[in-house]
């Protein structure tokens, strides 16, 4: 798997470029509220279906990238502080073997549902062009806030913007 990791942001070299406007690494982009493709993921399906009706947050990583592996500690923290306001957090590692993730979310103790992607369709699919990447969508699972880059999930600005966000998608 081709990537090269600048300034905080792992490219996946191979990945299908597909425009959602641009955002600076790390900044929280508001986007227009589209329905992503459907998945041929089982485990991924699922795990949409199973938070039908909830705000989600989807982590796209690899344990190659090591922005992606320094971001999963502050992905934790984050689903223990909003998962009481409905939000799940998804976690979906891109191009990567599930031992070497799975080892990295037991030194973290990280407890996040993790999907394996390693053939990149879930990311392809869903515009995901830069790790770590990451999506929020509403209630109805529409598109609704998108990162490229490591995300600080503990500042306060980003608390803000959830919490107005959340405020909105309940």
């Amino acid at each position: 798997m081709p990537a090269v990791c600048l300034l905080g942001v792992c490219l996946l070299l191979s990945a299908a470029v597909i425009g959602h406007g641009t955002a600076t690494a790390g900044e929280l982009l508001t986007v227009s509220g589209e329905r992503l493709p459907p998945t041929l993921n089982p485990r991924f399906s699922e795990l949409l279906a199973a938070h039908r009706g909830r705000p989600l947050l989807i982590n796209f990583w690899a344990s190659w990238c090591d922005p992606c592996r320094d971001e999963v500690p502050a992905l934790q923290r984050l689903s223990d502080r909003y998962r009481s306001r409905g939000l799940a957090v998804i976690t979906v590692a891109v191009a990567d073997q599930m031992t070497a993730a799975e080892r990295i979310f037991a030194a973290h103790d990280v407890r996040l549902p993790l999907v394996d992607d390693r053939e990149q369709t879930i990311s392809r699919a869903w515009g995901v062009r830069f790790l770590p990447g990451t999506l929020l969508l509403d209630r109805h699972h529409r598109l609704r806030l998108r990162a490229q880059g490591v995300v600080d999930w503990d500042s306060p600005h980003v608390a803000r913007q959830l919490q107005a966000l959340l405020k909105t998608l309940r």
